[in-house]
């Protein structure tokens, strides 16, 4: 070492010492790529040699992440997050009282645009919200659900929001998201979706308002880079039985006390799965070669209908969902309640900070 504690000196090699390193350096190189040479020959023979005789290659079955249902999380783990996301919105439930107090006993109004059958208004409802819906059609089981007075027919994207739905707090927009949903490749098909994309006109509209505002949508809209993904939330984050992404927009800062990522590596959806299978070439599995499913399954795959190893009361624990609220089809293309309650609860706390300044 030197005197001042420095680096040690660096080697000094002669000039054949150099010479021998770069020539034994050629020598391993010159083998390795030898070495790749002949197993390619040896491949491209045997596939010539099996076309000539009409033998395929065969499918190898490939090992899924659930280890055929021995890696699967067992249900306290589904409990315990549970548990913790509870505790999470009774936290957010403070900031909807505090702004209840203050606005004279008047709990917050939120709107719910492209209400659908009411998922993200019973939500609201939960949260201690007062919850007004609107939709292009008039959907009988939100009204059966909240009544008439909660729920206003026409379309979110045009005309004055606040004239139509009185003086929103805060206001939610879910526009259709089937032009972004990957269930448009099923199967493996390449068409896109002929849905009309209304997020850019919802987020017009929404901007207008000039109050917090959240809009949901698939995160295949995310990749198209049609709505931006402040906050993506996941069935089980609040510990629900589904693996259902979605991406949050909104004009306030969001932020997420979840982190479910090793849960996730251990839920399959094995039984419940409707999907082609793939082996390690993209090539589909037939029967013979994948003759049993997986695992039993923990999480549903709820989308389009139930399969045979499934059924509405199983998506309805899920989603997080009452009885008998919704039909299958609009458990399909709802969201969990608690997506709602946790971004406007959020949304509520900011709103109380700004108005009177509540930490």
């Amino acid at each position: 070492l030197r005197s001042g504690g420095g680096h040690a000196a660096e080697p000094s090699l002669s000039r054949g010492e150099k010479q021998r390193a770069a020539a034994l350096l050629r020598k391993v190189t010159r083998r390795r790529i030898e070495r790749k040479r002949a197993i390619a020959a040896r491949t491209i023979a045997w596939t010539w040699w099996r076309r000539q005789r009409g033998i395929k290659a065969p499918l190898q079955r490939p090992i899924p992440r659930c280890r055929w249902g021995h890696a699967l999380a067992p249900e306290s783990e589904f409990t315990k997050q549970a548990e913790y996301a509870d505790r999470v919105i009774e936290f957010y439930k403070i900031y909807v009282k505090i702004f209840t107090k203050m606005n004279r006993g008047v709990p917050p109004l939120v709107g719910d645009c492209f209400a659908g059958e009411g998922g993200v208004s019973a939500g609201i409802e939960r949260l201690g919200c007062t919850p007004v819906g609107m939709d292009l059609e008039f959907m009988e089981r939100y009204v059966a659900k909240f009544g008439a007075a909660a729920f206003v027919r026409g379309s979110a994207i045009e005309g004055n929001l606040l004239e139509r739905l009185g003086k929103l707090a805060v206001c939610w927009a879910s526009p259709p998201c089937k032009a972004g949903s990957s269930m448009a490749h099923a199967g493996g098909g390449l068409t896109e979706s002929r849905a009309p994309q209304l997020i850019p006109a919802t987020r017009r509209v929404l901007e207008a308002l000039d109050i917090p505002y959240a809009m949901e949508n698939v995160v295949g809209s995310a990749a198209q880079g049609c709505i931006r993904a402040d906050l993506t939330l996941r069935n089980l984050d609040f510990g629900l039985h589904a693996n259902r992404p979605r991406v949050i927009e909104s004009n306030r800062p969001l932020h997420s006390d979840f982190d479910t990522r090793k849960l996730a590596m251990q839920c399959c959806l094995g039984c419940n799965n409707r999907m082609p299978r793939l082996d390690w070439a993209g090539r589909k599995l037939c029967d013979t070669c994948w003759p049993d499913d997986c695992c039993d399954s923990n999480i549903e795959a709820v989308y389009s209908r139930p399969g045979k190893h499934s059924n509405k009361q199983k998506w309805e624990k899920a989603m997080g969902i009452d009885a008998d609220h919704m039909s299958v089809e609009g458990l399909a293309q709802s969201i969990p309640p608690v997506f709602a309650m946790y971004v406007i609860g959020q949304l509520i706390a900011r709103l109380c900070s700004e108005r009177w300044g509540v930490p």
